[in-house]
């Protein structure tokens, strides 16, 4: 089979390669990771959850 003819059907190599870099580089998160929204008034710790704050809170309780 001749390269020309071999293009047609396959294709060229590199536009494969680089439209599968291209499709991993397009991804955007649509959450930032670890986001840390529950905050304790007393130290200013932050705590990506609400029962990680409330468990931390009794440190300062004493509890």
């Amino acid at each position: 089979m001749s390269n020309d003819l071999a293009k047609l059907i396959n294709g060229p190599a590199d536009e494969k390669i680089v439209s599968k870099v291209g499709d991993q580089n397009n991804r955007s998160p649509t959450k930032s990771r670890n986001p840390k929204t529950h905050k304790c008034q007393v130290c200013t710790r932050e705590f990506n959850r609400l029962e990680h704050l409330n468990r931390h809170i009794q440190t300062h309780t004493g509890e």
